[in-house]
């Protein structure tokens, strides 16, 4: 729910003459392309790696600096995978941009992160269009449109943007800290045996230690109970009750869900851990499924 100051400024907006326009993401940025950039050959360092992911804000690595690559200034650039995931991030730091991304550097110059914040949101709003990963946004970006509130000059209210942005953060931290104190969580202090344990690690005691991961899980072989599998009778990519059950496919993002098969059809296990084997973008992700769960293919 909005907070009354929030939908205040949205009030003020429009009594000032605001409202929205449409604008070309090439009028906007200037549009720079990710060369390709194998991770496991970099450096360890501080800067960070956008790849395509929408995962940990883009953020595939931190890296030392990569020689004849560009760091982009963090307050004039937006970071957009474009290929096999459609998903625009700022970043608090400047950065480097590794294979399928785009840099969207701002031609009006430096903005503030609740600008960016706001773009950005308003450029994500294009991934419906980039579901697939076959359709990708590379050669149609700069012709695609966003929506910006704009003065009544018809200019765009960056000031606008950095108020709601504002003003969304205060209402989710004051929510958060009514939470906070509503389940008697507001006392962030340590006990002694928390600092102890705390103390120890930085230690170098209670260390993490290696486990294999056949000692730990039980590889599970879920199968589809019918001879032939039909992907148009058999599969939804809607959740209905006679398609109940939540399949594994090679999906980045979503929980790797990409479909539902009726529960009748597909062996199935609960709280387990899912981790997709093939696909160009999703190998390798791993997914924690608490409910009940099948795979279609290319996971287990």
């Amino acid at each position: 729910m909005n907070s009354p100051r929030l939908e205040e400024v949205k009030k003020e907006f429009e009594a000032d003459g605001g409202k929205w326009k449409e604008f070309k993401i090439g009028d906007l940025f200037d549009i720079f392309t990710g060369r390709d950039l194998i991770i496991g050959n970099t450096e360890s360092g501080n800067i960070p790696l956008i790849s395509h992911t929408n995962l940990n804000n883009g953020i595939a690595n931190y890296i030392k600096y990569v020689e004849g690559r560009r760091i982009f200034d963090a307050d004039t650039t937006i970071a957009l995978a474009d290929r096999g995931v459609f998903y625009a991030t700022t970043q608090i730091i400047d950065f480097q941009i590794g294979t399928r991304v785009k840099a969207l550097t701002f031609k009006s110059g430096k903005k503030t992160e609740e600008n960016r914040l706001f773009v950005t949101t308003t450029i994500n709003k294009l991934q419906s269009f980039f579901k697939e990963y076959l359709t990708n946004a590379t050669d149609r970006l700069p012709s695609l449109t966003i929506y910006l509130p704009v003065d009544k000059q018809n200019k765009i209210n960056f000031s606008y943007m950095e108020r709601y942005i504002h003003e969304l953060k205060q209402s989710h931290f004051e929510n958060l800290t009514i939470y906070l104190k509503t389940n008697g969580l507001e006392n962030c202090n340590l006990t002694p045996d928390e600092q102890k344990a705390l103390t120890d690690f930085k230690n170098g005691k209670n260390l993490f230690k290696k486990f294999k991961i056949g000692d730990l899980f039980e590889k599970q072989q879920l199968r589809f109970k019918k001879k032939i599998f039909n992907k148009d009778s058999d599969v939804s990519k809607i959740r209905t009750s006679e398609f109940n059950l939540p399949l594994v496919n090679a999906k980045d993002g979503e929980n790797g869900i990409m479909y539902y098969g009726r529960s009748s059809d597909f062996e199935a296990t609960d709280m387990s851990i899912d981790i997709v084997n093939d696909g160009a973008v999703s190998t390798g992700n791993v997914y924690a499924q608490p409910q009940l769960t099948g795979v279609l293919y290319n996971a287990y």
